[in-house]
């Protein structure tokens, strides 16, 4: 049905009070109040984002309707241009680099916080949007927290969450998501954490698209982070009939010793890196799933389509490859399916002959019934 009610993090800054600076094309507007503003871990996303602010996007919309988002923080008011901003938490001051009276609205993310707090056990959401949320680490989830573990058996159904500064939802032990969207949030849209003890996440009929916008420049810029979302010492992940598009990074990726990921139906369209990404896991089952252009087109796992690396008793069994390149070498450069155990490496499994790939099955890898299919000219 549709989603009647919006529940925002924003708070409008469209007033007269906005004033020239002595740079050409910069505006001020005083009398501010931030909250302090925490800094994501360095050693995980790289220093290129410790000035981007992850407790603060802008939005501006334009006589034409188009709505313009600023979602970057500079460290410097030289820096500031029309792409974003810079705070002054000692003068209260925010800096912008267009025209704000040539603004229909601006909106500036203010609330350091999660949508809602899901300490508690037994909720469910029901066609909502959650939308411009200021959560200000990389470890906290909009519709969750990344700090401590979320609640036990939540349903969430035909919502959506966007635009939050950070991630969009982290989900807990029993957590079920049908027919949300998840898109534009400033890092991956949606994944879970520390559910050995009970597990069980089921993701379904979702759209996940447009995540890890705050992504900078050097490794964060080539989008080698989580995009559509990241799963830690998580069990029992079911992941179906799903659309992961045009994330920045990896599409689905199961990091830290995740066990039983089961990823059945789902497509993977234009994500930077690998749709499915398998890392230091055991019980992987791939089946069914459409890939067309994913990775970075390069040598090395994250480049592929599908990568699985020092994982084991993983299958991946009648996925389609389209538009990949769908034929590796020796180090798996170009494969569309990348395998490595304990540094042994199993690329080119996508076979040149069309439309079926041989099967193939060595060890605890189990890979067969394949389709490599060329993209129409």
């Amino acid at each position: 049905g549709d989603r009647a009610i919006t529940l925002s993090g924003a708070r409008s800054l469209k007033n007269a009070a906005w004033v020239t600076t002595a740079t050409a094309n910069q505006w001020v507007l005083n009398g501010q109040v931030f909250p302090t503003l925490s800094s994501p871990d360095s050693k995980a996303y790289g220093n290129t984002y410790l000035n981007n602010g992850y407790g603060n996007s802008l939005f501006w919309t334009d006589a034409s309707g188009l709505q313009h988002h600023c979602n970057h923080r500079t460290s410097a008011t030289s820096a500031v241009n029309g792409d974003n901003f810079f705070i002054d938490q000692t003068t209260r001051q925010i800096y912008v680099g267009f025209n704000p009276f040539n603004a229909v609205s601006i909106e500036f993310t203010t609330n350091q916080n999660i949508a809602y707090d899901e300490t508690v056990d037994n909720v469910a959401l029901y066609s909502l949007n959650f939308d411009k949320y200021g959560n200000d680490s990389s470890l906290t989830a909009g519709l969750g927290r990344g700090t401590e573990q979320p609640g036990q058996s939540w349903w969430i159904e035909n919502c959506s969450i966007t635009r939050f500064a950070c991630y969009g939802v982290k989900m807990g032990d029993f957590w079920v998501m049908k027919d949300c969207y998840i898109g534009y949030n400033g890092l991956a849209g949606i994944g879970g954490g520390g559910g050995y003890e009970h597990g069980n996440y089921f993701l379904e009929g979702s759209v996940i698209e447009y995540n890890n916008t705050q992504r900078g420049s050097g490794n964060a810029g080539t989008g080698h982070d989580a995009g559509g979302g990241k799963w830690g010492k998580s069990a029992n992940i079911w992941i179906r009939n799903n659309l992961y598009y045009r994330n920045g990074g990896m599409a689905w990726w199961a990091d830290v010793d995740c066990q039983k990921a089961f990823l059945e139906h789902n497509s993977f369209i234009y994500n930077t890196r690998p749709g499915i990404y398998f890392e230091i896991g055991k019980y992987l089952l791939a089946d069914s799933n459409y890939f067309f252009h994913n990775g970075g087109g390069g040598a090395g796992p994250t480049n592929q389509s599908l990568a699985i690396t020092t994982s084991s008793f993983c299958t991946v069994r009648n996925n389609v490859f389209v538009g990949s390149n769908k034929v590796g070498d020796s180090t798996g450069a170009g494969a569309g399916l990348y395998c490595e155990q304990q540094n042994d490496r199993y690329p080119g499994i996508i076979s040149d002959e069309l439309p079926i790939t041989p099967s193939w099955s060595g060890g605890v890898l189990t890979i067969t019934a394949n389709k490599a299919v060329a993209e129409a000219a």
